[in-house]
């Protein structure tokens, strides 16, 4: 949260999100327990903000798209990249709409980065959890389900 204050939407943040709740294990259909993923400790000087913070995807999407057109920036939805060219006064991006120009070029565009593969630079890393999860966002009627957890089945 504190990378959102500083980018002025800590306030719509705060009133948007929440705390993150404890999680509750289940197995054949029978609670087993709570499980915590977060380490949830006081605040202090160092770290202000004590406990872990969520908020939907789309709304800190939302909250920073309108951030950015305050600050006089924009997004263009639905073009990709194809290609990039850099020389010493910055990069120009093919895209989907046309050419682009910019100083800087910043990929962050996921796991299968095109600017990672068009600068040539590999994918390293490892998988560091041999058992996923998949996260939903549902609604479920007449359940034993509480929103006072994040259940795992």
């Amino acid at each position: 949260r504190e990378v959102l204050d500083d980018l002025g939407v800590g306030d719509a943040v705060r009133a948007y999100g929440g705390p993150a709740p404890i999680g509750m294990t289940w197995e054949d259909g029978e609670r087993k327990g709570t499980y915590d993923m977060f380490r949830r400790a006081a605040p202090t000087e160092a770290e202000p903000y004590g406990e872990p913070w969520l908020m939907p995807q789309w709304r800190t999407q939302e909250i920073l798209f309108a951030r950015l057109r305050e600050l006089g920036g924009d997004v263009l939805f639905s073009a990709a990249l194809t290609d990039l060219a850099q020389d010493t006064d910055g990069v120009t991006a093919q895209l989907t709409t046309g050419p682009a120009r910019a100083s800087y070029l910043v990929a962050a565009d996921g796991g299968r980065s095109t600017v990672r593969r068009a600068l040539g630079i590999p994918m390293e890393g490892e998988t560091v959890d041999p058992a996923p999860v998949l996260v939903a966002d549902v609604r479920i009627t007449e359940s034993a389900l509480d929103r006072l957890n994040w259940h795992f089945f």
